[in-house]
C-alpha cells in the first residue's frame, strides 16, 4: 500500500536533507509506527506520502512514493487525498466546519455523496465511534479525546486504504489513548494500511507490527 524506494528530498531553499535514501513499505493489515527526536524527519515522511511534498511544499524530491501502486509524483493531490487519510496531532488544524455533525459530512458532501447515504453513513461513524451524544455540539465544546475521534470518524466516513496518524496520543488521557488503539486494531484487522508518527510507544506494543527509528533522516533501526 504505501511504497518508498530510496526516497531523498530537500526542502526548498534548504541546504540539508530532510529525508536521505529512505526505503520502507507497510502492506495491507499491516501497523508501522515510527519514531525518533524532534527534527528527524518524521513529519517530512508523513508529508510526502500523503502529496503534500513535493506538491504543496515545493523542493526536491528523488526516488518514488508510491501509495496504492500509484506514483505520487504523477498524481494531483486531490487525487492522492481519496486514498490516503491523515490525522493531525491537533485534529483542530483540519476541521472545516464549526458542528460535529457538518465536520463529519463534509467530506462526503465534497464528493456529491447522495444526502442520504450521508445520514447512514454519520449514524454509522457516530455509533463506532462512540459520538451519538455530541453529534449536535459544536467542535469547540469537545475534550481533546472527543476531537481526536470525531477527526478519525471524519476521515473513515469514506473508504481509505491507506491512514496515517501523526502524533495522535499527543494530547489524549490514557483512557482516550486505550480507545485509540483499539480502534486502530479494528483498522488493521480490516485491511487498512497504518503508519503512526509517535514518541509513545507503550499503547501499540499489542497492534504495531514494526517499529522504524529515525535520525538526522535517516532510517537507523527497523524491527518488531
Amino acid at each position: 500500500m504505501i511504497n518508498l524506494d530510496h526516497v531523498t528530498y530537500q526542502y526548498p531553499f534548504s541546504s540539508r536533507f530532510a529525508l536521505e535514501d529512505i526505503s520502507l513499505n507497510v502492506s495491507a493489515g499491516e501497523v508501522v509506527l515510527v519514531t525518533g527526536v524532534s527534527g528527524c524527519g518524521k513529519s517530512t515522511l508523513i508529508r510526502l506520502i500523503n502529496g503534500l511534498c513535493p506538491h504543496y511544499y515545493g523542493g526536491s524530491l528523488k526516488g518514488s512514493v508510491r501509495v496504492c501502486g500509484r506514483d505520487n509524483k504523477t498524481e494531483k493531490l486531490s487525487d492522492i487525498s481519496h486514498r490516503v487519510g491523515t490525522l493531525f496531532q491537533n485534529p483542530e488544524s483540519q476541521f472545516f466546519a464549526l458542528g460535529v455533525e457538518e465536520e463529519m459530512a463534509f467530506m462526503s458532501e465534497c464528493r456529491g455523496t447522495d444526502p442520504n447515504e450521508i445520514d447512514r453513513k454519520i449514524a454509522d461513524a457516530a455509533n463506532r465511534f462512540g459520538l451519538n451524544s455530541v453529534l449536535k455540539n459544536t467542535i469547540h465544546e469537545l475534550s481533546q479525546g472527543q476531537k481526536q475521534k470525531v477527526g478519525l470518524a471524519s476521515l473513515m466516513m469514506e473508504p481509505l486504504k491507506v491512514l496515517i496518524l501523526d502524533e495522535p496520543t499527543g494530547n489524549l488521557d490514557p483512557e482516550s489513548t486505550e480507545d485509540l488503539a483499539r480502534e486502530v486494531q479494528k483498522l488493521k484487522e480490516q485491511g487498512t494500511a497504518i503508519l503512526v508518527v509517535d514518541h509513545r510507544l507503550y499503547w501499540l506494543k499489542d497492534v504495531a507490527d514494526r517499529v522504524i527509528v529515525l535520525e538526522k533522516g535517516r532510517i537507523i533501526r527497523e524491527g518488531t
